[in-house]
């Protein structure tokens, strides 16, 4: 009986149907296996990035996108995806490099989220202004972003610009009840009545 002969893009298919189902180690898994049928599939890199970083292997992950990001440096998603793993590391200089290259590539629809995660980046580094006019860029681009409004309006509390604080936080939470995190919400709120206890 003759053996069936997989190709790379076979394995890159199961691994996502398994990342689909929350089974990132096997996922890893079948991307191990494309990677050595096809050493420079970039595709197959990044998903094992996004896997590896489900899996909290987050130096593992940001490996991965490494390496896409030397097969094709022009793509503005692979920053986009690296950068979000150093912030979670808190490496938020370096991760606001990453997403000043997802901006300058324009990465399609992805592109302002690269605002926004910079924004978020900043914010954490205390450079409440800068952040401030990423989520301006950001909002521009989707005005319903909850989070946006959320950051932006604690940026706007730390600068003491109570007002327009207040609004962004009420905005935020016209926005909210669209997601279902249920954890933002609270913190909205709590954001929210931390300023009326200051007024």
């Amino acid at each position: 009986m003759k053996e069936t002969i997989y190709d790379a893009d076979y394995y890159i298919d199961q691994g996502e149907a398994k990342i689909d189902a929350g089974k990132y180690a096997d996922a890893i898994s079948d991307y191990n296996t494309a990677i050595q049928l096809t050493p420079d599939d970039a595709l197959a890199y990044v998903l094992r990035g996004i896997a590896k970083e489900k899996l909290g292997n987050y130096e593992a992950a940001i490996s991965d996108f490494d390496t896409v990001i030397n097969l094709d440096p022009h793509e503005g998603i692979y920053y986009l995806l690296r950068g979000k793993v150093k912030a979670t590391l808190e490496q938020y200089a370096a991760a606001i490099s990453d997403f000043d290259m997802t901006i300058e590539l324009k990465a399609g629809k992805l592109f302002a989220l690269g605002y926004y995660e910079r924004g978020v980046a900043k914010y954490n580094l205390d450079k409440y202004e800068s952040a401030i006019s990423d989520f301006d860029d950001e909002i521009k681009q989707n005005a319903n972003n909850t989070e946006a409004y959320y950051y932006r309006g604690l940026a706007k509390t730390a600068l003491n610009q109570i007002d327009e604080a207040e609004r962004d936080l009420h905005a935020a939470l016209k926005f909210a009840p669209k997601d279902d995190n249920i954890q933002l919400k609270n913190e909205i709120r709590n954001a929210l009545h931390l300023i009326n206890t200051r007024n």
